[in-house]
């Protein structure tokens, strides 16, 4: 599954696990889900250390 592939479906289809999985053919609407939430979660996870980050730049 191509990165950029998966970011244009989810731009245009949103949360449509099984219209994503039709359009990329070569993985199921669970794989694009667990992708997806996968995805997610490291977003969260970056975004956090970024703040620490910043807080602990901001205090110095």
């Amino acid at each position: 599954m191509k990165k950029e592939s998966l970011k244009k479906a989810l731009k245009e289809f949103g949360k449509d696990f099984q219209a994503i999985s039709d359009l990329l053919k070569d993985r199921n609407q669970r794989q694009v889900r667990s992708h997806y939430y996968n995805s997610q979660e490291q977003l969260k996870k970056k975004s956090l250390k970024r703040r620490k980050l910043k807080k602990t730049y901001s205090t110095s």
